[in-house]
């Protein structure tokens, strides 16, 4: 459905792209910039206010549906599955996170953490090997703790978290010591809550 309102080319609006700052305009300069923008994809116009019942001048149908499932000129590329890509609610999302998930197996992601240097695979096996409480050593992890790429530390403090192993606790409190804010904020936060145990 789309309502058809109408109003004043004075009225305060918030503008820009959606993955851009907005900035607060009068509406009518708000359009004129719009209208004069050659590719129009993703800007948007806020309202501080409702739209009351006097300025709607009617609904209707759409007939086609209108915008984009994921971002404008994503047509033809595959969305990417990692937990950083995926909207929570978004377009297709639980397809999208059971094929990340049974990308490989437990097995395969364990060989992938010893060996790998690309980092989207190692966040992929890290995400794999989630979901399940163990007494085993995560020296296998050990050389993830250089890592400098964000999402795989953060990812490794969210499986070290999982282990019933002191090694995962000094792992942790080197991580709770490093560079990344995210990464030593959680791994801080982990050790306080005390999710590792010193079995």
């Amino acid at each position: 459905m789309a309502v058809d309102f109408r109003l004043p080319s004075d009225e305060p609006v918030w503008f820009g792209r959606y993955f851009e700052g907005h900035v607060k305009l009068a509406l009518g300069v708000a359009i004129e910039r719009f209208l004069s923008h050659e590719d129009k994809l993703g800007f948007e116009f806020f309202l501080e206010r409702k739209v009351t019942v006097g300025e709607i001048i009617k609904t209707r149908v759409i007939q086609k549906p209108m915008g984009w499932r994921y971002q404008p000129l994503a047509h033809g590329k595959k969305p990417c599955p990692c937990p950083m890509c995926i909207q929570p609610g978004g377009f297709g999302t639980a397809s999208l996170k059971e094929k990340r998930e049974y990308r490989f197996s437990r097995n395969q992601a364990r060989e992938i953490l010893l060996t790998s240097d690309d980092d989207n695979e190692l966040v992929y096996a890290l995400e794999r090997m989630k979901g399940k409480w163990r007494r085993e050593s995560p020296d296998y992890l050990a050389r993830l703790l250089e890592s400098s790429d964000e999402y795989v530390l953060y990812a490794l403090v969210e499986l070290l978290a999982e282990y019933r192993h002191p090694r995962a606790r000094e792992y942790l409190k080197i991580l709770a010591k490093g560079e990344d804010e995210d990464a030593s904020a959680l791994a801080r936060e982990c050790l306080a809550a005390g999710r590792v145990v010193d079995d």
